[in-house]
């Protein structure tokens, strides 16, 4: 049987004619919010959540659940299970570390501030725009 992930992107499109809108509208909204929450952590089995303060809990696959595979997005909102595929590049964090999924696979982009170039690199060009750097304990993207 299939895994029943989906991607993350591209968003939905909506047919020519429709009048209800509904079904994208509301799946591309829940794929930006997955995309905009941080992970909460990598699981190796799925959490027993229930509650409505479990709403919005974002999880990183570290291994597979059942048909779902080692990477794959988990995304509990009104007591149901939503499983996404990140798209190469996307960057989420956990708990303090920013993990990049490329080739398949979650990797550490930054375990600590000291990874960043600080903000006198960033204000003399060290730091292409785009980039992350840091002053004090802030990470900010360089933006000119």
């Amino acid at each position: 049987m299939a895994a029943t992930a989906v991607p993350l992107l591209p968003f939905d499109v909506w047919p020519a004619g429709i009048e209800q809108a509904a079904t994208p509208a509301n799946d591309n909204a829940l794929r930006a919010e997955v995309i905009a929450r941080d992970a909460l952590s990598f699981e190796a089995t799925q959490p027993s959540l229930s509650s409505p303060s479990d709403d919005g809990s974002l999880y990183i696959l570290s291994a597979s659940w059942g048909e779902e595979v080692t990477g794959t997005l988990a995304f509990f909102t009104d007591d149901t299970w939503y499983y996404f595929i990140p798209y190469e590049g996307m960057v989420k964090r956990v708990g303090a570390v920013f993990n990049e999924y490329t080739a398949g696979a979650w990797q550490p982009l930054y375990a600590s501030l000291g990874d960043f170039a600080d903000d006198t690199a960033a204000a003399t060009g060290g730091v292409v725009v785009g980039e992350l750097y840091r002053t004090g304990s802030t990470v900010k993207v360089r933006v000119a």
